[in-house]
């Protein structure tokens, strides 16, 4: 009777360990259910996660060695892997925190920001890092470069300004309200080149010069003219000059008389 006793609690000591163990392979099986792991190396390489706290992939930085399946080289890999499948593939509880991780925060989720991430100011944040970044700046209505801190930004945060024209700009301006957003906490601002603008052109007409050949010419003309005159003047009225000293008409003259 001990002996079955104690095959007994060793059976009921077993079956919480098989099923812990069942719960590991089905986590093993589901790369989204797992926490980031950087590894012992020291690499710095830009890898994505998802994050099943929030439900969303996020940016963490990868050591180069002995990582795990939750790791994906670019956002919309982690995407199309673990938020586009089915949710039923994951299990719903809550992953561990990252081991040994030096994050990069993606912007939390906000119901007025995802309304409209264009409206809102940009956002350093505590973090010390210098990530490059683009934000939609609503009181010049063009997209500005900042350095990202790595934490606690909002949505008004891209990584390519191509990104950032594509949704603050050249969707509807009904998209965002005319309010002035307010200034950038904490931030060192790169200015990014701005486009040439169209400056305004004044209406007065303007007098263009007269062309200096023409002028030229105009004068040319009148000179010869006045030449040729003088010329036919000479011949019909001048006077011709006698040994006897007096002046007699020319005989053109005769025949007008």
């Amino acid at each position: 009777q001990k002996c079955q006793e104690a095959v007994v609690l060793l059976t009921a000591i077993a079956a919480p360990s098989q099923s812990a163990s069942e719960q590991e392979a089905s986590v093993s099986q589901d790369p989204c259910a797992a926490a980031p792991v950087v590894g012992p190396c020291k690499g710095t390489f830009p890898r994505w996660y998802y994050d099943q706290n929030v439900g969303e992939c996020k940016h963490f930085l990868y050591g180069g060695c002995q990582g795990n399946h939750n790791n994906f080289l670019q956002e919309l890999d982690c995407v199309s892997e673990c938020i586009q499948k089915s949710p039923a593939f994951r299990p719903a509880s809550v992953a561990p925190p990252v081991t040994k991780q030096t994050e990069i925060a993606s912007p939390k989720a906000n119901q007025s920001q995802a309304v409209n991430p264009c409206a809102a100011a940009p956002v350093v944040g505590p973090c010390k890092g210098t990530f490059p970044r683009w934000y939609y700046d609503q009181n010049v209505g063009e997209c500005k470069h900042f350095l990202y801190g790595g934490c606690q930004g909002n949505h008004n945060n891209f990584l390519q300004e191509l990104d950032c024209v594509s949704e603050c700009i050249q969707k509807s301006p009904a998209f965002r309200p005319a309010s002035v957003a307010p200034p950038v906490t904490k931030q060192t601002e790169i200015a990014s080149p701005k486009a040439n603008q169209s400056q305004a052109v004044s209406d007065a007409p303007i007098s263009k010069p007269f062309p200096v050949p023409l002028t030229l010419g105009l004068i040319i003309t009148a000179v010869l003219l006045l030449m040729i005159c003088r010329l036919i003047c000479d011949k019909l009225y001048c006077t011709v000059f006698s040994p006897i000293k007096e002046y007699l008409l020319h005989e053109s003259v005769f025949h007008f008389i």
